[in-house]
């Protein structure tokens, strides 16, 4: 843990230097305003001194204007600096943040479909301060932009819920303050986030965990019900579903020599049919018959484009 918050606070160091050209003094007392205390003169000149070693950033000192600052060159291979040093913590601040020794302790805000935790590395970078927002009940301004469309940002101010990974990406789930809609918003594409001081409200707030019960993967249709499914498989593909559960409501309902019947209770949304074409002929689809028929029809269709 030691070694993770060095490479955090040089992390600070780093961009408190490129954004405000501190001096020595004013470089600590910015650190102990973020709660980076108890750095000493010392520790600061080692951490350049290392930053120069680890990352080949020569941060150098203009003892003319008194003040710290980056060379010129070697501002546009920061960002990558940067992309590395959030995977390196992101599985740190995970672990900080939600227990307490072996205590789970905030657990309610990190939701994944896997029992095997995948660090997914989108936006991870915005990980750590909106999993703080979200445990802390801070209301957070955003900028943000809708798929396809990074010219067109638009302002959201939303209530923090939690932080959902699915498929390598990371969401933020969320409630605009001023509808209490709720919002899926993937972290790769939030441009900036600002934490307020301002508390969420106490009542209306949704429940994530609930919603996911029935819920694959991260689109959940208003218009949907959950809706008992029944899929075939073969039994060495079952054998991989009983290893890897698709989903905690999964079941299986009978096993014979051949073949398995799993159970889902779930809205059967555009990633959850995804998942069940992306089983070739390994899985079969026995009920409801209208997602039967939707399988069906959407495998002649593919099968069109091949004739």
């Amino acid at each position: 843990m030691a070694y993770f918050n060095v490479v955090k606070r040089q992390q600070r160091i780093i961009q408190l230097i490129r954004r405000h050209q501190p001096d020595l003094q004013e470089l600590i007392d910015l650190l102990a305003r973020e709660g980076i205390d108890n750095c000493s003169r010392r520790t600061i000149q080692r951490d350049l001194e290392d930053i120069r070693i680890r990352f080949g950033l020569n941060i150098v000192y203009d003892k003319q204007h008194k003040m710290y600052k980056l060379e010129e060159d070697q501002k546009q291979g920061i960002d990558a600096i940067y992309d590395y040093i959030d995977r390196a913590t992101v599985s740190e601040s995970i672990s900080k943040r939600l227990f307490d020794g072996k205590k789970a302790i905030n657990q309610q805000y990190i939701i994944t479909d896997s029992p095997l935790f995948d660090q997914a590395n989108s936006g991870i970078q915005h990980f750590d301060p909106l999993l703080f927002a979200c445990i802390e009940k801070r209301v957070v301004y955003l900028k943000y932009y809708p798929k396809y469309q990074r010219n067109n940002l638009k302002n959201y101010e939303v209530y923090p819920l939690a932080l959902k990974e699915f498929r390598h990406r990371w969401y933020l789930l969320c409630q605009a303050s001023h509808t209490m809609k709720f919002y899926t918003l993937a972290l790769d594409r939030i441009e900036e986030v600002e934490i307020t001081g301002l508390k969420l409200p106490k009542k209306g707030l949704i429940n994530p965990e609930k919603i996911y019960e029935s819920v694959y993967g991260i689109t959940n249709p208003d218009n949907q019900e959950p809706v008992f499914i029944l899929i075939k498989t073969t039994k060495t593909y079952s054998e991989y579903m009983k290893s890897i559960p698709w989903h905690i409501s999964q079941k299986i309902v009978s096993e014979l020599e051949n073949y398995t019947v799993f159970e889902f209770y779930l809205k059967p949304n555009f990633e959850f049919i995804q998942l069940i074409l992306m089983q070739g002929n390994d899985v079969c689809v026995l009920e409801p018959l209208s997602l039967r028929k939707s399988i069906q029809d959407t495998i002649k269709s593919m099968a069109e484009n091949y004739q």
